[in-house]
């Protein structure tokens, strides 16, 4: 049975870790585009960013079972293991916004039966 679930996680990197993101950016980017990863699909995401632009914590949408999964996804992510982030928030998300828009437009991740990537 598919996960049918969504989950945001937003994380936020520990001050003066910059080189660690550089450093990280290309596995983390290919570690959340694989596809079911353990069980969970990423559908969005992308970096935060402070005032001046610059990319200072993560937020991705997933597709899981459940909460453990998604934080179990989440744990072995190359930013993760790294240690970039001082503070990880999971919580289950549902979508409502946007949603029934996208549908027609066959763009990935709307349906909560057959989740895809973007």
């Amino acid at each position: 049975m598919k996960p049918t679930r969504h989950f945001v996680i937003f994380s936020t990197d520990r001050p003066g870790t910059e080189s660690l993101r550089q450093e990280n950016r290309e596995r983390h980017r290919a570690y959340i585009r694989q596809p079911d990863a353990n069980g969970v699909t990423a559908v969005l995401g992308g970096p935060t960013l402070d005032a001046a632009g610059q990319m200072n914590g993560t937020m991705l949408v997933v597709v899981a079972e459940d909460e453990t999964a998604a934080r179990a996804f989440f744990a072995s992510d190359p930013y993760v293991v790294s240690g970039l982030f001082g503070e990880v928030i999971v919580r289950e998300w549902s979508w409502g916004l946007g949603r029934d828009e996208l549908k027609p437009l066959g763009i990935s991740g709307v349906s909560p039966a057959a989740p895809q990537r973007l």
